[in-house]
């Protein structure tokens, strides 16, 4: 993958713009102080020194005013915050005064008396204390407040899952099954153990079968290895949330957590472990010819070889039908997963990995090279366009495509054949999502990386039909692109911003579910996920705490975006147009920038 060059010359990478845009301010400083009614506490950007430094930390301050001084107590220190706020609730009680806002500005009265001590006049949108040139203040006295500190203040904030011992937490979730099957069973309860990643199966005729079972899975934990189960995780289903579940859990000193409503993520072990068992179903019901009523027989199977394999050291299996790809983080794990498999299956070690679902894998000294070259010689076949010159930017940066336009195909199979080869091309050709040519492929390269980098933008509107936006993101690890999206927004957004707001609470949904799959990988990242964002309104959006009038209409299921920022896990940062990798999932590009992200 090519990146940019700075001014230098020098080649670019995400990692470089990260520390770019520590040093970067979107605007000069503002040294202003502006009323705020929302604010609880005073907040500054300035330490004191003229330098934003990356921990918070909390002091006073004073503004003088036609020479009587106001204090300013209990100012925090916010080095992302645009201007300096004043909450008014602590002004006034600070200083015992009434504070009256009118168009034109705001007036300063004491408290007792109503005595009119300062008016300061506004011209524009926000309320400065105030723009005359005899109003000056003392640089804020800072007392640092360590991450640590922090982080026991919000109650430990991404440690909930950091289990040291067995059956410290069971993820739990129901599967719904489109056939019944032979037995009659229409469901069944997966449970997985956070700490040894064992996993239980339970096939069920109803769902009101979940209580009982669970009540004997307690009891045989307590009888069997002497322990009870701490914490049990599940999402807002009735089989869970039902007073059944509550009393069991209050007698026997167990933690019910539950998943916030809408937000299946937050159960993310449990339905990616059901994911990997349904993938398992597939393949071996297909390998042995079977009809998809014998699930629960294959679900048994899948149990059985996900708890054999070892999870003292990493080790990741892919299946489909009746290839595999194993991956180990140690020789003798691979050797004993292989010879477990050979005990059980008719099966043939191939090697190192290199060819695998059209994927083609090339490898050099320090990176791996995935292309689908091969597949996409057979695309063009198919289209008949194996003789047509390749072009620098196949999306024509102004056309926007309409369903009312054109004619209708007399036969639309192999349009869709193509369509969604195209789809499943994309795997390593995330360029193609909206644009591509037929030589490129995906570099993976080893590093020791300690954070996620994300990218991400909108068009708004784009569709001439519909008039939804497309967001598009891109996700690093290190250097290496490892997830990537453009798709249509499930809704209309009423400005820019608000589709460029909920493109950054998509990518931010999908770094919180990478973090997770990389705790349970036992690597997990200590820095904040950084999610770089070409608009700055969303950017302000995301870090504001205060509700405008203008943002009231975006749903409140966006706006944990702003939950994240504030615990540290995620920065909203402001890159210009030119470094924004996202922007070819979105639109077409002209020649120059498709080579520049390529």
């Amino acid at each position: 993958m090519a990146h940019p060059n700075n001014m230098q010359g020098v080649p670019m990478t995400p990692t470089d713009l990260v520390h770019a845009f520590h040093t970067m301010q979107l605007q000069p400083p503002d040294n202003t102080w502006y009323m705020d009614t929302g604010s609880t506490s005073h907040l500054t950007n300035d330490s004191g020194n003229g330098n934003s430094i990356p921990i918070h930390g909390h002091g006073f301050s004073t503004v003088t005013h036609q020479n009587r001084s106001y204090h300013l107590n209990h100012v925090f220190h916010v080095p992302t915050i645009i201007k300096n706020l004043i909450s008014v609730r602590q002004f006034s009680r600070d200083n015992n005064v009434s504070i009256e806002f009118d168009p034109f500005g705001f007036s300063l009265k004491d408290l007792k008396t109503k005595k009119i001590l300062a008016r300061c006049n506004s011209s524009g949108d926000l309320y400065p204390f105030s723009l005359s040139s005899n109003v000056s203040s003392t640089p804020v006295t800072l007392h640092t407040i360590s991450p640590s500190i922090w982080h026991n203040r919000l109650g430990h904030p991404g440690s909930a899952s950091a289990t040291y011992s067995t059956f410290d937490i069971i993820h739990a979730d129901l599967w719904t099954s489109p056939v019944a099957s032979k037995l009659g069973h229409k469901y069944y309860l997966v449970l997985l153990d956070d700490f040894s990643h064992f996993i239980w199966t339970f096939p069920l005729k109803t769902k009101s079968q979940v209580f009982s079972i669970f009540s004997q899975f307690h009891n045989l934990i307590q009888t069997q290895f002497h322990k009870k189960i701490k914490t049990l995780q599940c999402d807002n289903g009735r089989e869970f949330n039902n007073s059944s579940f509550h009393h069991l859990c209050a007698t026997q000193g167990m933690q019910l957590r539950f998943s916030c409503p809408y937000t299946s993520p937050q159960n993310g072990k449990a339905e990616r472990i059901i994911r990997t068992i349904n993938n398992m179903i597939r393949t071996n019901l297909i390998q042995a010819s079977l009809p998809p009523s014998y699930w629960n027989y294959a679900l048994a199977l899948a149990t059985y070889l996900l708890n054999i394999l070892p999870t003292t050291t990493i080790s990741y299996l892919l299946l489909y039908v009746d290839d595999i790809v194993l991956t180990t983080s140690t020789e003798s794990l691979k050797d004993e997963l292989i010879s477990a498999l050979k005990c059980e299956f008719d099966m043939t070690d191939l090697g190192p990995l290199s060819y695998f679902l059209g994927i083609s894998v090339k490898r050099t000294n320090n990176s791996m090279f995935l292309t689908q070259h091969k597949y996409m010689e057979e695309i063009l076949h198919r289209a008949n366009m194996s003789t047509c010159k390749p072009v620098a930017t196949p999306v024509d940066t102004n056309s926007k495509l309409s369903a009312n336009i054109g004619s209708l195909l007399t036969d639309p199979t192999t349009y869709r054949s193509i369509a969604g080869a195209l789809q499943y091309l994309t795997f390593t050709r995330s360029d193609i999502a909206y644009v591509g040519t037929l030589d490129l492929g995906l570099h993976l390269y080893p590093s020791r990386p300690s954070q996620l980098i994300a990218y991400t933008d909108a068009d708004w509107g784009g569709c001439p039909d519909t008039r939804l936006s497309t967001s598009g993101y891109c996700i690093f690890l290190g250097d290496n692109l490892i997830s990537w999206s453009a798709k249509r927004q499930h809704t209309i957004s009423r400005s820019n911003a608000e589709a460029e707001y909920r493109g950054v609470a998509n990518v931010v949904a999908e770094t919180c579910w990478l973090l997770n799959l990389l705790l349970e990988l036992h690597t997990p990242l200590k820095q904040a996920t950084f999610v770089y964002c070409d608009n700055i309104s969303a950017v302000y959006l995301a870090g504001n705490p205060v509700q405008h009038q203008r943002t009231k209409h975006i749903e409140m299921d966006i706006h944990f975006v702003r939950e994240k920022v504030a615990l540290g896990h995620i920065r909203v940062l402001h890159v210009p147009s030119a470094f924004q990798y996202a922007d070819i999932f979105t639109k077409g590009l002209p020649r120059q920038l498709v080579t520049d992200v390529e």
